[in-house]
């Protein structure tokens, strides 16, 4: 019997081709979606922060050169939040950007107990320098507090302190 002009032949032929086809594209879809994940989950560093903080004992918590970003600072910060156990965090040579500079100074206005932090080597603008200043006002326990890098934030970070 023919449907349509195919003969039975053809059409298995052509139902097992069109079989093959959606086979292949869920595997490229599912590839995808895999793709997808492990970069979000990259770029947020939600599981790597969190594995880092689980396993990390005290007093120093160094992610120097770990090429961390806003969101994984941001992680970092909720991660510190309540923690007694870190005195110094080394956060040197990232590309943390002003929005995670203001999640870790907002972290450091109820953290008392870092007393050293290393920002240098980042991005964090003037809105994070203004952050960190405010955060200054609030926070006497952060003894040294390093900037160095090639930006020009101490007029900004001076604003932040008034």
């Amino acid at each position: 019997m023919d449907l349509v002009g195919i003969k039975p032949s053809d059409y298995h032929a052509k139902k097992a081709f069109h079989e093959e086809v959606e086979k292949t594209e869920k595997k490229i879809l599912q590839a995808i979606s895999n793709k997808v994940e492990k970069t979000c989950a990259r770029k947020l560093a939600i599981d790597p922060i969190r594995h880092v903080l689980d396993k990390s004992k005290g007093p120093y918590l160094s992610l120097k050169h770990w090429g961390l970003n806003s969101q994984s600072a941001i992680v970092l910060a909720q991660g510190l939040m309540h923690r007694s156990d870190i005195e110094l965090l080394n956060l040197e040579d990232n590309s943390i950007e002003w929005e995670g500079v203001k999640a870790i100074a907002e972290m450091l206005e109820e953290n008392i107990y870092i007393t050293h932090l290393n920002l240098s080597k980042n991005k964090i603008g003037h809105f994070g320098a203004m952050a960190l200043g405010y955060m200054l006002q609030l926070n006497s326990n952060l003894i040294h507090l390093d900037l160095s890098g090639k930006y020009k934030c101490t007029r900004v970070f001076g604003e932040g302190v008034k």
